[in-house]
């Protein structure tokens, strides 16, 4: 499973007390809320405390535990500059649990176009008998300039004037295409083998909650105070496409199952082979929930060496499902390892806009051929590669009386471009990808540029 390297800061205190000033400077000043931000500086101490513990009794721990600080730093044309920290402590008591006996990683980011993101994560496969994996995560993730395009994707007539122009008459909002959503999800998945750990069922459980608002234009732009706030989920709300219920937010409370065949040579820079799962996401009527509904995802990812250097390597997913979702939860795209939002931006199609298409059935996929340059250090290397992405939805969307709705079924999605990988280990490899729209009228102009870390897949 894809994973960051850990920084061993034995030997590096000075970068531990640099990371800390830098991130206290960040968020001085934020509308984080007080109580967090006394949380926050509690854990910064006792990560600092700990550090100092372990690297004065280096020899005496070294074997046992792995403490690692480092910057969540990245970037996204369209989610803007992200920053915050990355903090993991993995127990490593013997040389035979491999990557670790278990791991905690905490996680605090924030960007420069509203977007927090504050998760937990424990994970371990010889916590619990027979090396069955669990893992429990926790995130809560606030996106106050969320955007909405409509539901499906060519059936929104996307125009980027209705945003940017102000002095046309075309100009609608800066936030036309956006609103204020807060979610909040507990996971807790248990993994367990089948066919020599290659064929693996998972099972849990999931507890999300989200809140929805619309953007208050007083925060952002006094200049449009004596104008109507006007959004496309409002248009949509007022001519009753969207239920004006699902409009407050709610609960989705759910059961999780599945099925995993994961037979690649390396979990972090795969090289060959085949990781496919199917999962199951039912949110009944009870539980306190708000929705009713059955997601089925099914994703396969395949790859092939062509030579030492030269790897060929593709993704394939599908997502159905029924009635009763909610608008705000069909851009949830659910995975084993990472659940991700709409298709568009780095994580789904590159170099379209991020969430430019949503929908209760969609497909995509994304072809990448990958390249090693040369290797860096010990385990290391530098890569390229070139990539091509596409997708759409499956939505048959009537056509509404001033909704901005193009066509009543979309249209396939695309897009191309290019990448780098710098791996400095087997494990932590920094990610650049640049990539366009191929039809830049409907998914957005421009080049975008990301900046993370990882393979996309």
């Amino acid at each position: 499973m894809p994973g960051y390297r850990i920084i061993n800061l034995q030997s590096q205190r000075f970068l531990n007390i640099f990371y800390i000033t830098l991130f206290i400077t960040l968020i001085r000043g934020s509308k984080i809320h007080t109580i967090l931000k006394i949380a926050i500086y509690k854990l910064i101490f006792l990560i600092t405390l700990t550090a100092s513990v372990e690297a004065g009794e280096k020899e005496k721990s070294r074997n046992k535990y792995s403490f690692g600080l480092l910057p969540a730093l990245s970037f996204s044309s369209d989610k803007g500059f992200g920053y915050g920290i990355i903090f993991q402590v993995d127990d490593k008591r013997a040389e035979k649990f491999k990557p670790y006996y278990s791991s905690h990683r905490f996680v605090v980011q924030r960007s420069t176009k509203g977007i927090a993101d504050y998760s937990y994560r424990f994970d371990s496969k010889y916590f619990l008998p027979n090396q069955m994996r669990i893992t429990l995560k926790s995130k809560y993730r606030s996106s106050i300039l969320e955007p909405f395009h409509g539901i499906g994707g060519a059936q929104t007539n996307y125009s980027a004037s209705y945003e940017d122009s102000s002095d046309t008459e075309s100009y609608r909002g800066k936030f036309y295409y956006k609103y204020d959503k807060r979610n909040y999800r507990i996971d807790a998945i248990l993994q367990g083998s089948l066919i020599e750990n290659k064929f693996r069922w998972l099972g849990g459980i999931t507890f999300q909650s989200t809140a929805v608002d619309t953007i208050n234009y007083r925060d952002f732009d006094k200049e449009l105070l004596d104008l109507p706030q006007q959004t496309l989920l409002a248009k949509l709300v007022g001519v009753r496409f969207i239920d004006a219920e699902t409009f407050n937010g709610g609960s989705e409370h759910g059961i999780i199952a599945g099925l995993i065949w994961d037979s690649r040579d390396n979990e972090s820079t795969t090289l060959k082979g085949i990781w496919s799962e199917l999962l199951l996401r039912w949110v009944p009527g009870t539980l306190g929930n708000n929705f009713s509904y059955v997601a089925l995802t099914g994703t396969h990812r395949q790859y092939f060496s062509m030579n030492s250097k030269l790897t060929f390597a593709y993704r394939f997913v599908g997502r159905l499902m029924s009635e009763g979702a909610p608008f705000f939860s069909i851009s949830q795209q659910d995975g084993s390892f990472e659940v991700g939002e709409g298709l568009g931006s780095s994580k789904t199609i590159r170099g379209i806009l991020y969430q430019r298409i949503i929908g209760k059935n969609i497909a995509y996929a994304n072809f990448e051929l990958r390249y090693k340059i040369r290797n860096l250090f010990s385990d290391g290397f530098v890569a390229t590669l070139l990539f091509h992405d596409r997708g759409r939805s499956f939505e048959s969307t009537p056509l509404l009386p001033d909704s901005d709705q193009g066509k009543e079924s979309d249209t396939i999605h695309g897009s191309f471009g290019t990448g780098i990988r710098i791996a400095l280990n087997s494990t932590f490899i920094t990610r650049l990808d640049i990539g366009k729209a191929l039809v830049p009228s409907v998914d957005g102009k421009g080049i975008k540029i990301y900046i993370g870390l990882d393979w996309l897949f």
